[in-house]
């Protein structure tokens, strides 16, 4: 008995997704009352990982940002304004792997996917820059290669980012 449910939970650890995010870095400039801001420019999300990544990926993970900001009641600026009281959010993948195939002697081949996204607060009126918030999200996708861990690590990184930003303000 004890040695089947022994391998039942062995199969399920192996064929089960695994994700994580970890904890957000975040900066912000002390001299800096953010209660004076009342509005977000979210610009496209910028790829800076060296590599290319598909276009379509940086609208999403772009689109994403801008519901999980209006998830959080935070008011977003589409049209061109002057810059008081607005804060430019400028983001940048700074690594990105779909589907990396990691090696364990248990499991045999696995996939992964991962994502770290910096994100910038920008003083609109002045330019300089009052917030950055660093986050890198993970997900394990066991031996499925169909999985949606690449979609997760994205969602999973704007969701903390908004999160991030909201307590902030």
């Amino acid at each position: 008995m004890i040695l089947r449910n022994s391998i039942i939970a062995l199969f399920l650890t192996i064929f089960l997704c695994s994700c994580s995010s970890t904890k957000p870095l975040v900066w912000k400039d002390r001299d800096v009352s953010f209660a004076k801001f009342n509005g977000f420019q979210i610009l496209p999300v910028y790829n800076a990982t060296g590599n290319p990544v598909d276009h379509d990926l940086l609208s999403f993970l772009s689109a994403e940002i801008r519901a999980q900001f209006q998830k959080e009641n935070l008011q977003l600026i589409d049209a061109p304004q002057t810059g008081i009281g607005i804060l430019t959010v400028k983001n940048e993948i700074l690594i990105y792997e779909n589907n990396r195939i990691l090696r364990n002697s248990i499991v045999g081949a696995k996939r992964r996917a991962k994502c770290t996204l910096r994100t910038r607060l920008v003083d609109k009126s002045t330019d300089q820059v009052v917030g950055e918030i660093s986050v890198t999200t993970l997900a394990g996708t066991g031996v499925f290669p169909e999985s949606n861990a690449n979609v997760w690590v994205l969602k999973e990184s704007a969701i903390l980012v908004a999160r991030e930003v909201a307590k902030m303000m």
